[in-house]
Formats: structure tokens, C-alpha cells, sequence
């Protein structure tokens, strides 16, 4: 009777601990193909992306497209790698790097417009704060002299 207890005992341990784990978020790759051929990448540059994404645990990996914090993720992890592997003076690498590149500077182009406006480009004056003009005249104060002894 002891080991049907304990089987059953493991059973109900293990339905617990199934039902408590959280289901893993299943990811869209057709998403990621369609945001990344937008974005002017080749299929197997898109692969070698898919594997960089996932690689980085980055948790949504169609978000490089949209996002520069994960895309900057998946160049640093496309950069060690070609350190890594020694082969980083192959053209097809440095196209590959030069594109990443590129589109992570339009993608903070995009960012940087979006943010901009009239508080961030300088020093606000609040109202009644402007510029004043007084009609008194400023006299010009005398000068020091330095005499050598």
C-alpha cells in the first residue's frame, strides 16, 4: 500500500507543479519575417537575426524592428560573435554589420523626432519673464590701469 501512496503523493505533486508554471508566450516568427523584410532585410539576413534574437532571450523578438534597446542587443551579440569566430573581415559580415548599423540609426532618427519639441530645445521663459528694455543709459566704467614699477 506504501508505494501506491507514494505514487499517487508524486502525481498530485507533479499536476501542481504543472499548473503552477507558467505557459510559455509562443512567438510569432511570420510577424517577425513581414517587420523584417519591411525594414529592407534578406531572408537570410533575417535568419541569422532570428538567431540572434532568440540567442539573446530577448522576449520578443520582432521588437528589434520597433524598438532600438533589443536591436542594440542583437548588434553587440552579432558583433561578439564575428569576434569570436575570427571571420570578421568577410565582406558579407561587414554588408550584414553595415546594415544593422544603419538601421539602428534610422531607428533613433525616428526616436529623436518623435521626442523632440519646443520644452527640449532649450531654456522655457515663463510668461512675464521675458526680455526687458529700461530707457536708462549704462555708463561705461573706468578701466584699471597696470603700471610696471
Amino acid at each position: 500500500m506504501t508505494p501506491f501512496v507514494l505514487i499517487a503523493a508524486a502525481a498530485i505533486l507533479s499536476m501542481i507543479y504543472f499548473a503552477r508554471k507558467k505557459p510559455e508566450k509562443s512567438v510569432n516568427w511570420l510577424q517577425f519575417y513581414a517587420k523584417g523584410k519591411e525594414a529592407g532585410f534578406t531572408i537570410k539576413e533575417l535568419e541569422h537575426l532570428r538567431h540572434m534574437a532568440s540567442g539573446c532571450n530577448i522576449e520578443d523578438p520582432s521588437s528589434i524592428f520597433v524598438s532600438q534597446k533589443p536591436l542594440e542587443t542583437c548588434i553587440r551579440a552579432v558583433v561578439s560573435a564575428v569576434r569570436m569566430s575570427g571571420d570578421s573581415e568577410g565582406p558579407l559580415i561587414q554588408d550584414f554589420l553595415s546594415k544593422l548599423f544603419d538601421f539602428c540609426k534610422q531607428m533613433e532618427m525616428k526616436n529623436a523626432e518623435k521626442n523632440s519639441s519646443i520644452k527640449d530645445s532649450g531654456r522655457v521663459i515663463p510668461s512675464g519673464k521675458g526680455i526687458r528694455t529700461t530707457s536708462r543709459s549704462v555708463k561705461p566704467r573706468p578701466r584699471a590701469a597696470i603700471s610696471s614699477l
